[in-house]
């Protein structure tokens, strides 16, 4: 478990009341002074976790403690409560409209580049062929070319950039990847991912996340059963170290 990171990011956020909680099919969503999401990807739906019914009386910092859970789950409200309590004011001049792909391939131009987390860009990317290797690595691989997470100590370090998926917080993963990634440009992606400068402390360079623009349409969305890529009221942004 990558405590340092977890005990980093709950340091980080703050103590807030918290005004909406739900768990939708593919999301986390908690809105504090933020509006907080973290992907519910690879829980186990029938987890029994704690304080069910009664989240929404709790500050945004007794939620964050779960991020330390091994239930993924409990992990996620965690790392939602981290990001619905976050204050963005902190790193307004960090943050772009620059397209996580579009930093990918300026970056990987030529280059190897491994990507951890099957995203829906990928097969578009690799067919592409502007880099020189593209490894993908899935816990659960989705496609033939998808490589087991038990390779990733053997391509990444060959990387020259690595693109992190926001959810290795959530499944712990994170730690272990990102000590592979002393040599490489080092991006994380996904509506998960905490926008704050406390990830270049770990190496890296780029952090791609999401803000709720508009709670209804978001709500709405995630209510239906959307995921991140198909919901509205979403406005994705880059914090650039």
């Amino acid at each position: 478990m990558s405590d340092q990171i977890v005990d980093s990011l709950i340091v980080e956020a703050g103590e807030y009341s918290v005004r909406d909680f739900a768990i939708y099919r593919h999301t986390v969503y908690i809105d504090s002074i933020n509006v907080g999401l973290a992907s519910t990807a690879d829980a186990d739906p029938c987890a029994e976790i704690a304080n069910t019914g009664r989240m929404h009386e709790m500050t945004t910092i007794e939620l964050a403690q779960l991020l330390h859970s091994s239930e993924i789950l409990e992990a996620a409200v965690g790392l939602a409560a981290i990001n619905a309590s976050l204050d963005l004011n902190k790193s307004k001049d960090g943050l772009v409209r620059k397209n996580a792909v579009k930093i990918l391939r300026e970056k990987g131009e030529g280059k190897n580049v491994s990507i951890i987390g099957h995203f829906p860009f990928v097969e578009s990317f690799i067919k592409d062929g502007a880099c020189e290797n593209v490894w993908v690595f899935e816990l659960n691989p989705r496609s033939p070319d998808d490589l087991s997470s038990d390779l990733i100590p053997k391509y990444v370090p060959q990387s020259d950039v690595v693109l992190i998926s926001g959810t290795t917080l959530i499944n712990h993963s994170f730690q272990g990847v990102v000590e592979l990634c002393e040599n490489s440009y080092n991006i994380v992606l996904g509506p998960s991912t905490p926008l704050t400068p406390i990830l270049f402390d770990f190496g890296i360079d780029v952090v791609c996340g999401a803000i709720v623009a508009d709670k209804e349409k978001a709500k709405l969305s995630f209510a239906q059963g959307a995921r991140f890529r198909e919901a509205a009221g979403l406005e994705f942004v880059s914090l650039m170290k």
